[in-house]
């Protein structure tokens, strides 16, 4: 009996990592770690200080001067009404054709909801990269009729 209870204890010992070798991971994997957070703030960061170093670079008071014109404030109120317009539209006729989708069957459902399909994932690859309209047609088609073989 002790035999087996040593020949398993010497086989767990032999198997277990040993504790260097568990720690140089664990330091990979946070150093791994801090290399894409240290990345990804980089491309949001990089990008947001050149916005407020531009806006600012003639001073605050050219900054807030520029804000009070007439111009600029009817600028801002034209974007937040067109922001506001899109979202109504998008999302009245986005429940709609969702509706339809998942409701009736009819001749071209497949090609509609493949479009829509590769539109939600072209959606992060036009935010991250420079695409070209003609490169994001050509994908939507390859990944619509390629995905359903047709």
């Amino acid at each position: 009996m002790t035999t087996v209870a040593q020949s398993t204890t010497e086989l767990n010992a032999a198997s277990r990592r040993p504790e260097n070798i568990r720690s140089l991971s664990a330091w990979r994997r946070r150093l791994l770690i801090g290399v894409v957070v240290a990345y990804a703030a980089l491309l949001i960061l990089a990008p947001l200080a050149a916005l407020v170093s531009g806006a600012f670079a003639k001073g605050l008071g050219a900054s807030l001067q520029a804000l009070s014109d007439p111009d600029v404030f009817s600028a801002f109120l034209l974007t937040l009404k067109i922001a506001f317009l899109t979202v109504a539209v998008h999302g009245l006729l986005g429940t709609v054709l969702a509706w339809v989708l998942v409701r009736y069957r009819f001749r071209g459902h497949w090609l509609l909801n493949g479009v829509i399909e590769e539109k939600s994932n072209k959606i992060l690859d036009t935010l991250l990269t420079s695409v070209t309209p003609l490169e994001l047609l050509t994908g939507k088609l390859l990944g619509v009729f390629g995905r359903c073989g047709r």
